[in-house]
């Protein structure tokens, strides 16, 4: 005869499955798991895919449940603090408890995720030092500095023997454009528990000097997270973030930057990136440079020249306008001395007429001598205005004097012919008068 069987029904068993859910996990627990697929819908929850993989391939998965209230809490959180949302791919450590439906089965409901278990120790380090340093408002200090136009004393902060110093130098001194830099190195460890502390009391070194520099660099041939965690610490991101002067950094690494880098006025992901931008930045400054001096020298050019066009107007309008006075004098002392010479040859005898001859000579003698005095400052006047005097073919000149009228000549004078091809000196024998 048959053993007599207990058949259940579904909804029997699916509620036995559920009341041993509720009571051997009727808490809230922790677990480890990767979400590959988020899943967010409209209505803001958000129902993960959770699995365990082992050598590549899936040993254990499950879905999850993310409600909405929850879900922008813990995506803010991210945001904050990793610096992107919760998203597909990342491996997380979370908060959960487990419920089970009839219908649909089990699922994990997430109330938290562990921050520290997606970011790790090390950055982690570098979002406290970020957060104080913010906080203290001194963040930003260092951003804030004006860079230097040209940037040619740099102190730098390495190690002698690293490959990231042998990088920078060989482009900054090697720079083909051959520009100059004062370079000195103050060595410090770059890795290691004593290399925070090491730069630190470079920094200070450097600070006590400041004035002989316009900025500093910091280099470092690169490594992972771990090696570069010292980067992280907070007294010297603060001792970067206060220092007087621009600090660069050039620390060769692919994966997030770090506290220091986040804190220096400029940072690059290699050394040789930064030398090429002091480089460069010289370069730009000598060529703007050379488009100042070019406009300046031909501002000045025009200047000179407009003031000397004015200048040789001027020279001609005052020699034009002493020529006038001149000859005007010159008139109105021949026609006074006709005047005097004909009333004296009416009126006066023989002997006065004599006597008026003489006056009559006296004067023309004055007459001559203030044309000749005329004369010669109306030259003095052209020289100091043109620089030179001006003879043509023919002009007689009577020690350095222009001779326009027998008047200016005495017998015995000296006196130099401009001919063509030379100069003729001659002797006044006599003067005829016409």
């Amino acid at each position: 005869m048959a053993s007599q069987r207990i058949v259940h029904s579904l909804a029997e068993i699916t509620g036995s499955i559920g009341r041993c859910i509720k009571q051997f996990y009727g808490t809230h627990r922790w677990a480890k798991a990767e979400i590959t697929k988020l899943n967010l819908f409209r209505n803001g929850n958000c129902y993960p895919e959770l699995v365990e993989t082992e050598n590549g391939k899936t040993i254990a998965s499950c879905k999850g449940v993310i409600w909405s209230r929850i879900y922008n809490k813990i995506n803010q959180k991210f945001i904050e603090t990793v610096g992107s949302p919760l998203s597909d791919g990342m491996t997380v450590v979370f908060e959960f408890y487990i419920v089970f439906d009839n219908r649909r089965g089990i699922s994990l409901v997430i109330t938290d995720i562990d921050i520290d278990s997606v970011i790790g120790e090390s950055t982690r380090a570098k979002i406290d030092t970020v957060n104080r340093l913010k906080s203290e408002g001194i963040f930003a200090l260092n951003k804030n500095l004006t860079e230097p136009r040209i940037i040619q004393r740099i102190a730098v902060i390495s190690v002698a023997t690293g490959k990231g110093y042998a990088d920078f130098s060989a482009v900054i001194n090697g720079n083909s454009l051959g520009y100059n830099y004062f370079v000195p190195l103050f060595s410090a460890a770059m890795v290691g528990d004593r290399a925070s502390g090491e730069i630190t009391a470079q920094l200070q070194n450097i600070a006590s000097k400041k004035h002989l520099f316009d900025a500093v660099v910091i280099i470092r041939g690169g490594g992972g997270d771990v090696s570069l965690a010292f980067f992280n610490n907070y007294e010297l991101a603060k001792a970067v973030a206060e220092f007087p002067l621009p600090i660069f950094t050039g620390i060769g690494h692919a994966t997030n930057i770090t506290a220091v880098e986040e804190v220096a006025h400029h940072s690059f992901s290699t050394p040789s990136e930064l030398a090429n931008y002091i480089i460069n930045k010289t370069h730009q400054a000598a060529l703007d440079l050379n488009v100042l001096v070019t406009g300046l020298h031909q501002k000045m050019s025009a200047i000179v020249t407009q003031n000397s066009n004015r200048l040789n107007t001027k020279s001609r309008t005052i020699k034009i306008h002493i020529i006038n006075i001149l000859n005007n004098n010159r008139l109105k002392l021949r026609a006074t001395t006709q005047h005097i010479h004909t009333i004296s040859t009416q009126r006066l005898n023989e002997n006065r007429r004599y006597r008026l001859t003489m006056v009559v000579r006296e004067i023309s003698t004055s007459i001559k001598s203030i044309s000749a005095n005329y004369l010669t400052r109306i030259n003095n006047i052209e020289l100091a205005l043109t620089g030179k005097h001006k003879r043509n073919i023919g002009d007689i000149f009577v020690g350095g004097t222009k001779v326009t009228s027998v008047n200016q000549l005495q017998p015995g004078n000296m006196v130099e012919i401009t001919l063509n091809g030379g100069v003729v000196t001659a002797e006044v024998k006599s003067i005829k008068e016409e």
